[in-house]
């Protein structure tokens, strides 16, 4: 290809000359003199973040650890008289969360009935369409 006459435009292969991008890299964000792969800093405690997060083990350091699961088990109510099945997703020493084919219709405080035997006594921590996420008061 030949050039345009007197543009500068293009080149002989057709892509835009070095005259041509100036303008386009002007209004771009410099990338430091290091490549831009320089060490990061985290934010000091209690200053904004923008998008940083502390490490996973910072984060989750007062929290139990959950575990995966998929136990079947019941929510006991009402002095034995209601129960409904449940699979349980997450568990951990604290609490648990279980998911239910129906929304479901439960009071606060329930005894949650694992397939092992275990009877956890339980409080509603948050409720979601299908799902309950509970924390354990003690042994029922």
């Amino acid at each position: 290809m030949e050039e345009r006459d007197g543009s500068g435009r293009r080149d002989e292969s057709g892509s835009p000359s070095d005259a041509a991008r100036a303008p386009l890299r002007a209004n771009l964000p410099q990338r430091p003199a290091d490549g831009g792969q320089g060490e990061t800093t985290r934010p000091e405690a209690g200053q904004p973040s923008g998008f940083a997060s502390p490490p996973p083990e910072e984060r989750r350091a007062d929290r139990a650890i959950r575990r995966r699961t998929l136990l079947s088990a019941k929510i006991v109510f009402n002095t034995g008289q209601t129960v409904l099945n449940c699979t349980i997703r997450d568990l951990s020493e604290t609490g648990a969360k279980l998911v239910f084919g129906v929304v479901p219709s439960c009071p606060r405080v329930f005894d949650l009935v694992m397939s092992s035997g275990t009877v956890r006594r339980c409080e509603v921590a948050y409720r979601r369409e299908y799902t309950l996420g509970v924390r354990f008061l003690g042994v029922a």
